[in-house]
């Protein structure tokens, strides 16, 4: 029996709409020297879930038939022209050609908006068509909707360059936020004296945006007045990469607001040569704008020069957290041998600094650079006196575990393996207490380390971890656990592979710990493993949990195999629904 469902759910009748199977990313970024993938999902590109439109092509018939049969009301025949768009089927395009010709015109405008939502390319002429609507609110969302249907074209919209001649300012408001390409750029350009400054804004970022270098010329014409027009005249001459307006864009480095000078120091990286860069943004470091001093930070990224090295680290101090993260960027990522050399001697000083976050920022940037130097000194960071642990820095503590794995200098495992032998059963910690970090954080993040350096020692407190219910176990901890069993483990050992296959699927496990046991049967290469890796990399829906199984199914079997991402079926929600019984 077929029939209408209002507010209801109906899922027998689907479509399925397959998009193209995306092969498995390569996880070679996250390897470890031995084949073994490190922990976490840094580094991989899962693969999404294949969209497939679950919706009824009976449902469109009878949105369509419904929009048809009501004489009285408009805004029901709006809503359901709207839904006919959210469905996104081929079976709504004679529907919404119907509703075109509707006599109210709230009905055509929503019509033009579902086509667009649609993205039925078929209904564009249709769309266009509607441009000698009386009604102002259709054409403008004709203008909106034509540009969406034809969003890569090379030749002018006919909607579009109607619209920026239209005596309705929303019309054309729509139509300069549309402009992409050349007819429409000069037809912009044409007008853009007569338009009002909301509107000049728009098409200023328009003009940008088509990479209209040849109005550039135009646009520099903005960069003295409002604020509004000049940040923007700024940002447009930077998408245009146009760089013989260099010296113009510079002069706005003086501004007397921050935004202008932001915008502008941003602008540089496109305009300006590397040296020019870096000088400009050596000065503007300086600036009294924290949002200014974080852009001259992100120009310096990678690092140039000892200059700036130095310059960034005395910054480290200033409290705006963006600038300080720009600032850790720039000095893990030096541009010559050079540099980086400058950058460690920095960061080993650091290490003894009054200040416990520049200790910690020092620390940091040691381990992206993988540099041993001070290592005592840095190690014994990781070791304060345990007798009270309220009174330890456990961001810093934390902080050093996850260095010591990335430098990789086997010196620190014994007191990696030692912190890590802390983890619950062994330190006892009173949360209710204030603390500076989390141990739990530092525990979890020395079971890492250790397992980076393919230190054995704690295998024991990591099988400790993964017995009990993880009611009893933090999950960080209990991840990480998971994951230095199967990269410490000897390859084959079905009892280790076993422990941590016991995670999965489990109803209280994080999804951490399920990706990381997954990981784990993979990485001891657990053969009696092989056909539940299989199942549960043909089978599970959860992306990542799947990608992750075919990875080990494949690294145990030693075959390679096609992925197939699992479906995920989605349905409009609309308010009139077929339903088979």
């Amino acid at each position: 029996m077929r029939g209408l469902i209002h507010n209801g759910v109906a899922w027998r009748w689907m479509v399925a709409i397959v998009l193209a199977c995306a092969m498995p990313a390569s996880a070679e970024a996250v390897m470890g020297p031995d084949g073994r993938m490190d922990f976490g999902v840094e580094g991989i590109d899962f693969p999404p879930a294949v969209q497939v439109n679950g919706t009824s092509p009976r449902t469109v018939e009878l949105l369509g038939e419904a929009i048809a049969g009501e004489k009285r009301f408009w805004f029901r025949r709006a809503q359901w022209v709207q839904e006919l768009g959210r469905c996104k089927m081929a079976q709504a395009a004679p529907y919404l050609r119907q509703a075109m010709a509707d006599p109210e015109g709230r009905v055509r405008a929503q019509a033009a908006a579902a086509a667009a939502e649609s993205g039925l390319e078929e209904l564009l002429a249709d769309v266009e068509k509607l441009m000698a609507d009386p009604d102002a609110l259709v054409r403008r969302e004709v203008v909106v909707a034509a540009d969406a249907l034809s969003r890569s074209r090379v030749n002018d919209s006919p909607a579009v360059m109607k619209g920026l001649d239209d005596s309705d300012q929303r019309v054309v408001a729509a139509a300069v936020d549309s402009v992409r390409v050349g007819g429409e750029v000069r037809a912009l350009a044409a007008k853009m004296p007569s338009l009002a400054e909301t509107l000049q804004v728009m098409g200023l970022h328009s003009l940008g945006r088509a990479r209209a270098v040849d109005q550039a010329g135009l646009v520099a014409g903005f960069l003295d007045k409002s604020l509004p027009l000049r940040t923007a005249a700024v940002e447009a001459l930077a998408a245009m990469k146009a760089t013989d307006r260099l010296a113009e864009v510079e002069k706005r480095l003086a501004d007397e607001h921050p935004t202008a000078r932001r915008v502008a120091t941003e602008a540089l990286a496109e305009l300006a040569a590397p040296d020019e860069r870096h000088r400009q943004a050596m000065k503007m470091l300086a600036d009294e704008d924290p949002s200014v001093r974080t852009a001259a930070a992100n120009l310096l990224d990678p690092l140039p020069h000892n200059e700036a090295a130095e310059a960034l680290t005395k910054l480290l101090d200033d409290p705006y957290r963006p600038l300080h993260a720009a600032i850790r960027r720039a000095l893990t990522h030096p541009s010559t041998e050079q540099v980086k050399q400058r950058v460690i001697e920095l960061s080993a000083g650091l290490l003894d600094n009054a200040n416990m976050r520049r200790r910690e920022d020092g620390s940091y940037v040691l381990g992206r650079l993988r540099s041993n130097v001070a290592f005592e000194k840095h190690l014994a960071l990781m070791n304060p006196p345990m007798n009270d642990p309220q009174t330890v820095d456990w961001l810093l503590v934390t902080q050093v575990a996850q260095s010591m794995g990335l430098i990789g200098d086997q010196r620190a495992a014994q007191s990696l393996a030692a912190l890590a032998a802390m983890a619950p059963k062994g330190i006892k910690v009173d949360f209710s207490m204030p603390m500076v970090g989390s141990p739990l954080d530092a525990m979890g993040e020395a079971f890492v380390a250790a397992g980076r350096l393919r230190y054995a020692g704690a295998l024991e407190d990591a099988k400790r971890q993964v017995r009990p219910s993880p009611r009893e176990i933090p999950a960080q901890i209990r991840a990480a656990a998971i994951w230095y069993i199967g990269v410490v483990s000897p390859e084959h050992l079905d009892e280790n592979a076993a422990l941590v296959m016991s995670v999965y699927g489990g109803m209280e496990e994080s999804m951490d710990s399920q990706l990381e046991a997954l990981k784990a049967a993979g990485n001891i290469k657990a053969k009696s493993m092989e056909d539940r890796l299989k199942e549960i990399g043909t089978d599970v829906g959860e992306v990542k949990l799947r990608w992750m199984a075919h990875w080990a199914y494949e690294r145990v079997s030693g075959q390679r195999t096609p992925y197939e991402p699992p479906q995920r079926i989605w349905k409009a929600q609309v308010s009139i629904e077929a339903r088979e019984q």
